[in-house]
């Protein structure tokens, strides 16, 4: 006989008859709430033992693609009826259509990645970061009000493979800094101008805002800018007065409104760095030849060079019959110039020039010290230079980028090509130099370097725009032997190759990293016939200034793609310290993978390594972070400086002023689609706040990603269906309602042993 047909009567009997026995002890009233109480947390168990039928749809795939979804559940989320209401109409959305498409949708809370979300904050940038680290190139979804806790902090690196959905109320009247178009660079005696976009949203009326820049709180600057009609953002340009030299945080603001609801996207900060007019440039020519005639000649025609010249017009060897006073009006004043003034130029060009025969040993040892100090160095070739003296016992042997193999050697960077004949008569000494060759023909050609190297010296992508034009220009004349050198692994990239006439290959220009500076070594003095191969509808000196110009901008750290640069800075002053991240991105970071490698000094602050840590983002991108342990200071701007060491290429200093801003809790900051729009215009990804849109992106993204089946569906026992109605936890509360009743006297005392 089945029993369970009869389970819902018999155990309403049995806890019946337990109420009877239960009265003649504690009496009616107690026994009749016991009883009540047996049957009600009893109950529970009877209905798990009844299943329900529940169709469960499958996915129409075989292959699920996931979709993962981060759910801000920030107090400013859980305290909105909107916000929750149309959160979980997205969720149920998202589920939906990816049983439909065949996706898998992987719900992750903020909280779960940030665990300040459950302390009052709303850290949404950090934890879409954490996101990204697992979803790979999944797509992925972003449900906020965009109640960002630190909206002008770090934001997370650029995925475009997601969306952002707004939820929540509209912000209502609201004024922002969209935009500051701005190179971050200055020149001294001259003014800048800013581009600045200003965005509005709440109106669509004509009207007139002003906009006004500042520094350490002193107005240098404003402009009132003029909203159309229906439009929602203006443009203008702020003239930034001169400024003298140094680096500054320039404030850009909109003078507040009094009926804004957030203020804090009325205010940008922006590094700016105010540099001198002109660069200085120190040119050492050994003689007089046409290779320096052409460099002189260039370096004068740009108004950013401030020039001077010093060329050996002869030997100290000659012999004069004529008094010294007549050989020259003004002797050049040497040791001041390689003293007390070499440190105000930017570039050394040491052309065809032999330090040891014509500079005493400390003046040549201020030279090297400039380079490795971190000055750029132009070292060019020619009949004066890379002679024995220097390359075994002057300064320059410091920064020698080769060494010599002997005449038996052979040269693995230049396959092919032999050694020296030692008996050969144009040999100096024993010949282990690179002798120079006024006879020898060569073509141009691009090195090869490997990617690590080119990465470094981005002097080489330029000088590969020009290869088609180095081919044309044909043969050129003077060269010296390389062959019987080695270069020395991992501290020099190769840009440019000769090609002799029997064929063989030999190095003509490689870029180094001699200490903190950066210097580029050619093996001839016959680029000046560059400027004589010009083709049709080519000027006359194009090719050969195109080179030098590339030469002399990366000696100059103005290359476009640096090796390292700062991309953003984020400061939380909070606690019992001020903690930083530090954004920095660049080939470079392929050699930077110990804090051994860095210097930090934050807010005049050494940090030690102890108190930093190493985040990677990428094979070029990685965050710094750290604290400065006792020290806060909201609002006020603070300077970091970073330098980063590496025998590949020796040492690059950065240098940046940020504002530290306030840190608010998710209550202070109302919920805001100004900062959504922005999180999603970085992430390169659509903002959406109506569904239809939403349904849009999500088949754009997953169709095809699954092999699409029929709609399959099952019927299961469902033996847990109590669990979803609220009243299952009103009869869990049987179990006390039982204990207190058999138990009253025990609990209340003998005085009040029956309940009437």
């Amino acid at each position: 006989m089945d029993i369970l047909p009869w389970i819902h009567v018999i155990i309403p009997l049995f806890c019946l008859v337990l109420a009877i026995q239960w009265a003649t002890k504690i009496g009616p009233l107690r026994a009749g709430l016991a009883g009540l109480g047996r049957y009600m947390w009893i109950l529970p168990m009877i209905l798990m033992v009844t299943p329900k039928d529940r169709k469960i749809d499958l996915p129409r795939s075989l292959i699920t693609k996931k979709v993962h979804v981060l759910v801000d559940d920030s107090t400013s989320m859980l305290s909105s009826q909107t916000s929750e209401t149309e959160k979980k109409a997205i969720l149920q959305r998202l589920k939906e259509r990816c049983t439909e498409i065949g996706c898998l949708v992987k719900e992750t809370l903020l909280s779960d990645l940030e665990p300040d979300a459950k302390k009052g904050y709303s850290p949404i940038s950090e934890g879409l970061s954490k996101l990204h680290f697992s979803s790979g190139s999944d797509p992925w979804v972003l449900i906020s009000d965009g109640g960002e806790t630190k909206p002008q902090g770090i934001m997370p690196s650029a995925v475009p493979n997601g969306v952002v959905m707004a939820v929540g109320p509209e912000d209502g009247l609201n004024y922002s800094v969209k935009a500051v178009g701005s190179a971050n660079l200055a020149f001294e005696g001259k003014a800048t101008e800013i581009a600045v976009t200003i965005g509005r949203m709440g109106t669509d009326s004509s009207e007139t805002v002003q906009i006004q820049a500042s520094i350490d709180a002193l107005p240098v600057t404003s402009i009132n800018v003029k909203f159309d009609q229906g439009k929602e953002e203006a443009k203008a340009f702020l003239q930034i007065p001169t400024l003298k030299r140094g680096q500054y945080l320039l404030t850009i603001s909109v003078i507040g409104v009094a009926s804004e609801r957030i203020l804090w996207d009325n205010t940008q900060n922006i590094p700016l760095e105010v540099l001198p007019n002109t660069v200085g440039i120190l040119h050492v020519l050994g003689s007089p030849d046409w290779d320096g005639r052409f460099l002189r000649r260039y370096l004068k025609s740009e108004p950013k060079f401030d020039l001077i010249s010093f060329y050996i017009l002869r030997d100290i060897f000659d012999q004069n019959s004529v008094d010294q006073r007549e050989l020259s009006l003004i002797p050049f004043p040497v040791e001041r110039l390689f003293t007390e003034e070499l440190a105000s130029f930017r570039v050394l060009a040491l052309q065809n020039f032999t330090l040891q025969k014509f500079l005493q040993p400390e003046l040549s040892k201020n030279l090297i010290s400039f380079i490795q100090n971190g000055g750029g160095a132009l070292i060019l070739g020619g009949p004066r230079a890379f002679k024995p003296a220097d390359l075994s016992s002057s300064a320059l042997s410091e920064i020698l980028p080769f060494q010599y193999k002997g005449p038996k050697g052979t040269d693995d960077t230049f396959p092919g090509v032999e050694p020296l004949n030692e008996s050969d008569s144009r040999n100096e000494g024993n010949g282990l130099i690179p002798w120079y060759d006024a006879g020898l023909k060569f073509r141009i050609q691009l090195s090869h370097p490997d990617p690590d190297q080119r990465a470094l010296a981005s002097v080489y992508d330029d000088l590969e725009s020009m290869q088609n034009d180095l081919a044309a220009a044909g043969e050129l004349q003077g060269l010296h032997h390389m062959e019987n050198v080695e270069f020395k692994a991992g501290s020099y990239t190769p840009l440019l190759e000769a090609v002799r006439p029997d064929g063989k290959i030999v190095p003509l220009a490689i870029a180094t990293y001699p200490g903190k500076g950066r210097a580029i070594w050619v093996f001839t003095d016959k680029l000046w016939e560059l400027g004589l191969s010009g083709t049709e509808g080519s000027p006359s000196r194009d090719l050969y200034n195109r080179v030098i110009e590339s030469l002399f901008t990366w000696l100059l750290r103005e290359d476009i793609r640096k090796p390292l640069r700062i991309v953003d800075i984020g400061m939380t002053s909070e606690g019992q310290g001020t903690s930083f991240k530090i954004q920095l991105r660049g080939p470079a970071l392929r050699y930077l993978t110990s804090l051994e490698n860095w210097s930090v000094q934050v807010c005049d602050r050494a940090i030690p390594k102890e108190n930093l840590d190493l985040t990677r983002a990428g094979t070029d991108e990685l965050f710094l972070t750290g604290q400065i342990k006792a020290y806060t200071a909201v609002g006020l701007k603070c300077q970091v400086n970073l330098e980063a060491k590496h025998k590949a290429f020796g040492s690059l200093k950065m240098s940046q002023i940020t504002a530290i801003p306030q840190v608010f809790t998710d209550k202070e900051l109302p919920g805001s689609r100004e900062y959504l729009k922005r999180l999603a215009a970085h992430m390169d990804a659509p903002f959406y706040s109506e569904m239809s849109d939403l349904d849009k992106w999500l088949v754009a993204k997953v169709a095809g990603a699954g092999i699409i089946e029929a709609p399959k569906s099952k019927i299961v026992s469902d033996y847990f269906w109590c669990f979803d109605f609220w009243w299952f936890y009103i009869l869990i509360l049987g179990l006390p309602l039982e204990v207190a009743a058999r138990r009253w006297d025990k609990i209340a005392g003998s005085k009040f042993s029956t309940l009437e």
